[in-house]
C-alpha cells in the first residue's frame, strides 16, 4: 500500500499506527509549552518562582492552595539581579471581576501588590483555591510586565467563589519571577507549575 493511502487512510480514522514512530525535523509556528517549575509546599505563606528567562515571552502558571485559615491571596514581583529581590514598593497596578459582577479585587493603582482575592474560604475542611494566569514580559525590559487570570475559590458554607483579575508593574524592567502570598493562616498544601510559552 503507498504511503499517500495508508496516510488517508490514518487521517480518516481507518488505520492506527502502532509500535514507537519517530519524527525529525521541527514544525515552524507552532509553538509548544515546556514546565520550568514545579514545587509543593505544606507550610509557610508563600509559593516562589524565579526562573524566568529570555527564552520566553509568556508564562502560563498553575496554583493550587489550601491555606488554614479565610484570607486572600497576593502577587509580587522580583527583580532581575542575579540572586533576585521582591519588589514591595508602591509600583502596582490591579483590577478584577467577581461572579456577581462586582470589583474583586477592586481597581486600585499605586499599590504595593496585586490582589488576586481580598478574602476567600480555606479554614473549613474541603476548602481549597485554584486558578491560572499568564505570566507576560516578565525579562522583556522595554515593556510592563503584567499578569491577568482566573481564580477559583472552593466554600463549604456558602456558594463558591470565582474572579478574574489583572495586574502590572508600572515600571517597564526585567522580572526574573513572582511570588504567590496568603494574607491570613499557613499553607497546608500547596503546588505550583509554571510552563514557558515558545513562539
Amino acid at each position: 500500500m503507498s504511503r499517500a493511502r495508508v496516510l488517508a487512510d490514518f487521517i480518516g480514522g481507518t488505520t492506527t499506527i502502532s509500535g514507537n514512530p519517530t519524527f525529525s525535523g521541527t514544525v515552524a509556528g507552532a509553538g509548544a509549552m515546556s514546565l520550568v517549575h514545579s514545587s509543593t509546599a505544606t507550610s509557610g505563606t508563600t509559593l516562589d518562582f524565579t526562573g524566568a528567562t529570555t527564552a520566553f515571552q509568556s508564562y502560563l502558571v498553575l496554583y493550587g492552595i489550601d491555606p488554614s485559615a479565610d484570607g486572600g491571596l497576593t502577587v509580587q514581583f522580583y527583580d532581575a539581579a542575579d540572586t533576585p529581590s521582591l519588589l514591595t514598593n508602591a509600583d502596582y497596578d490591579q483590577g478584577g471581576v467577581n461572579e456577581g459582577g462586582g470589583q474583586a479585587p477592586s481597581n486600585a493603582h499605586n499599590g504595593t501588590d496585586i490582589d488576586i482575592r481580598t478574602g476567600i474560604g480555606g479554614a473549613s475542611a474541603g476548602e481549597f483555591y485554584t486558578g491560572s494566569f499568564f505570566f507576560q514580559n516578565p525579562m522583556d525590559s522595554a515593556h510592563l510586565t503584567s499578569i491577568h487570570g482566573f481564580n477559583h475559590g472552593q466554600g463549604t458554607s456558602g456558594p463558591h467563589v470565582w474572579n478574574v483579575y489583572g495586574g502590572q508593574k508600572q515600571t517597564a524592567e526585567q522580572n526574573k519571577g513572582f511570588q504567590l502570598k496568603i494574607t491570613s493562616g499557613a499553607i497546608e498544601n500547596a503546588y505550583l507549575k509554571v510552563f514557558g510559552i515558545e513562539g
